[in-house]
């Protein structure tokens, strides 16, 4: 059996990243679950994972126009996976689940996101009820 992380995990990893952190505010609940996933990972993961961390911080540091296109380029990646309309839909949800997670939606979480509802064509409403 093959325990290499998958690219949609790594992907998906990479886009909660970028929304964790497009507000320049990371809350300790989303803190919280990026290190609850690394907890879960084994040793190679968290290397693959480790490294993702330091590209993103870099993209991260040059400021929310390069977070944006960091996370087009991952999404546009999601729409060349094979079987990619069923992953979609269910990373939208974990993407909104990490948005909501602070109860405040920032103006670029919500452009983020309703810029990958447009490229994923999936329909998700982003309010906190």
């Amino acid at each position: 059996m093959n325990n290499k992380i998958n690219t949609a995990e790594v992907i998906l990893f990479n886009i909660l990243y970028m929304f964790m952190n497009c507000d320049f505010d990371v809350s300790d609940k989303e803190s919280e679950i990026i290190e609850n996933t690394m907890t879960e990972l084994t040793d190679e993961e968290k290397k693959i994972v480790e490294s993702q961390i330091k590209d993103n911080e870099n993209i991260i540091s040059k400021g929310f126009d390069k977070i944006k296109s960091r996370t087009t380029e991952m999404g546009k990646l999601i729409n060349e996976t094979k079987d990619c309309e069923g992953i979609k839909k269910s990373f939208i949800e974990v993407i909104k689940a990490m948005i909501l997670i602070d109860g405040i939606i920032h103006k670029n979480e919500k452009t983020m996101f309703n810029e990958l509802c447009k490229l994923w064509d999936v329909e998700s409403a982003l309010e906190i009820e």
